[in-house]
Order: structure tokens, then C-alpha cells, then sequence
């Protein structure tokens, strides 16, 4: 696998989650960076793949697991939306 990538749409504080773009719109990208990230609910991000694997779910259907890796680097208002996402991810799990 190279230069594999994904795009996430990480979710505003303010918002449960990213209001998902219109993909059949032609410009739909052009129009999501327009908005702000209060009106879309959030920030668009890549991440490079580090790995990637078969997966079956437990009733049957076949799938992809993938292992991307965040960078956690600086505090509070001082850390990217990434950062700021994957730090609160982290502390769900835990």
C-alpha cells in the first residue's frame, strides 16, 4: 500500500458531528470550504493509512480495519482540530 489517505470530517465543539456535504453536488468541495467550520460543523482533515487489513463484522460482511496514526501536540486552544478530536477519542476509550 502507498500513499494510501483518508478524509475526515472532524466535528465542531459546538455540533454533534459534521454536516455532511452534498457529494452529488458538483463543486461540492468549493462549497464546504466557503462555509466556516461553525456552519458546516467541523474541519475536513487527511490522514495517511499506516495499515490496512481484512475484516469480516460478526455477521459476516466483509470489511477493511485501518490503523491511522494522530500526532497529539500542544494544550487547550493551542491544538488543531486533529489533535483536539483524536486527544477526546483517546480519553473516551480509556
Amino acid at each position: 500500500m502507498l500513499d494510501a489517505y483518508l478524509k475526515l470530517l472532524l466535528p465542531h465543539p459546538e455540533h454533534e458531528g459534521p454536516v455532511l456535504p452534498d457529494l452529488e453536488a458538483a463543486d461540492w468541495h468549493r462549497a464546504w470550504f466557503a462555509a466556516s467550520a461553525r456552519e458546516r460543523g467541523g474541519w475536513m482533515r487527511t490522514y495517511t493509512l499506516r495499515a490496512a487489513r481484512p475484516w469480516t463484522s460478526p455477521e459476516g460482511s466483509p470489511g477493511v480495519e485501518i490503523d491511522v496514526d494522530f500526532v497529539l501536540h500542544g494544550h487547550g486552544d493551542q491544538q488543531g482540530p486533529g489533535a483536539a478530536w483524536a486527544a477526546s477519542a483517546a480519553w473516551a476509550m480509556s
